[in-house]
């Protein structure tokens, strides 16, 4: 029998939109509740960044490339964490880029990347992986990235496997 490129790629697809069909999305907080973010932004000497948050906590691995001052920069990995009272998020964070916008005189940081780890809720423990963002309010131009507000955090994750029921929450 000749498999053709054809059907490898039917093949391929109807696998890729079975996975995408059985994955439940997560996104935390909850966009039917609403909530306030608030966090102090903390840069090292070595230019790693801290966010010490309401709902979300990082802390960046040292810049790959790039440069905070100037902007714009890319780290290979990171810590993140995640509670709002009852939903936590413990994880690692890969491919994080910072940038800043200015528009009118205002500048906007965001920080925004991939993260990998697990999620505690109702007692459960479920292995996720998915994307984070974190932006901050528009500052004066010129506002540095330890004196600007966090405006707001958002992780959209998808489970990696069932629930564990046997692994209490931590």
């Amino acid at each position: 029998m000749k498999l053709t490129i054809k059907h490898l790629a039917s093949a391929l697809f109807i696998l890729v939109a079975s996975a995408t069909v059985n994955a439940r999305p997560i996104v935390l907080p909850d966009p039917a509740t609403s909530t306030s973010e608030t966090g102090t932004f903390t840069i090292s000497a070595k230019n790693e960044i801290t966010l010490n948050g309401s709902h979300v906590s990082l802390t960046t691995s040292l810049p790959s490339s790039g440069d905070i001052a100037t902007g714009s920069a890319r780290f290979m990995s990171g810590d993140l964490q995640y509670h709002d009272g009852s939903t936590s998020v413990d994880g690692k964070m890969a491919k994080v880029t910072f940038g800043s916008q200015t528009k009118t005189g205002q500048v906007t940081y965001l920080l925004k990347g991939l993260i990998y780890g697990t999620l505690n809720q109702d007692g459960k423990t479920i292995d996720v992986n998915g994307n984070f963002a974190v932006s901050t309010k528009p500052a004066p131009e010129g506002t540095e990235l330890s004196q600007a507000q966090v405006d707001s955090s958002h992780l959209i994750l998808t489970i990696c496997s069932n629930i564990n029921n046997t692994v209490p929450a931590k």
